[in-house]
């Protein structure tokens, strides 16, 4: 019967061995999934990280002084009766650790690879970041040329609230101011242009009256 169960527990894909010890702690069944566990198990009496061992004592009933072992089918990990009973014996299963190992290894590399996915999405912004501000720049650039050629017909137009949108914004603002003084001093110059040829024609017209 003890073999049995043993047999049953070790059935589940985690228990790699099940051993059932009388009071005097002498094996009476086991069931071994795993020798080398077991091998460990039986020198060192605990696991050695790629599996951990449950013990539980197994108990007769305090008011039946020696009934067969009551073993739950609903708690394969605990077998064990009432506390006051006479003492039968143990009951050690050997659990795996490796579903809990390959689930940490595969968090590990959704962590890696979430890592490398917002390294690489930081790397494109930043990228598309100075590509943006090098265009930006490039158009400020080819606008002061045109200004240094007397040209202030170039516009720039850049509504970005950084740095580069602020100096292009103060940049068109003194384009804006050197055109329209520019333009002033060239109404002006065209006025006094005008004064100097008629103020010559009133000389010439004097001059010509005074020879008559």
């Amino acid at each position: 019967e003890l073999s049995r169960l043993a047999c049953e527990y070790a059935a589940d894909a985690n228990v790699i061995f099940v051993a059932f010890y009388d009071a005097e702690g002498v094996p009476q069944a086991c069931a071994i999934e795993d020798r080398r566990a077991w091998e460990i198990f039986e020198k060192e009496k605990e696991g050695d990280g790629s599996f951990v061992v449950g013990q539980k004592l197994i108990r007769t009933p305090r008011s039946e002084p020696h009934p067969t072992p009551k073993i739950e089918d609903r708690s394969p990990l605990i077998i064990d009766a009432p506390t006051g009973g006479t003492r039968l014996g143990h009951v050690v299963v050997g659990l795996s650790l490796r579903p809990i190992h390959a689930m940490q290894e595969a968090q590990g590399r959704a962590a890696l690879f979430m890592g490398i996915m917002a390294a690489a999405l930081s790397v494109g912004m930043v990228f598309w970041s100075m590509r943006s501000w090098t265009r930006r720049l490039n158009q400020l650039v080819d606008a002061s040329d045109h200004i240094c050629r007397g040209d202030l017909s170039r516009t720039i137009h850049d509504i970005q609230g950084d740095e580069v949108g602020r100096l292009s914004q103060s940049f068109e603002r003194m384009r804006l101011v050197v055109r329209q003084r520019d333009s002033e001093l060239r109404q002006f110059n065209d006025s006094l242009q005008q004064m100097v040829r008629a103020r010559t024609c009133e000389l010439e017209r004097e001059i010509a009256e005074r020879k008559q």
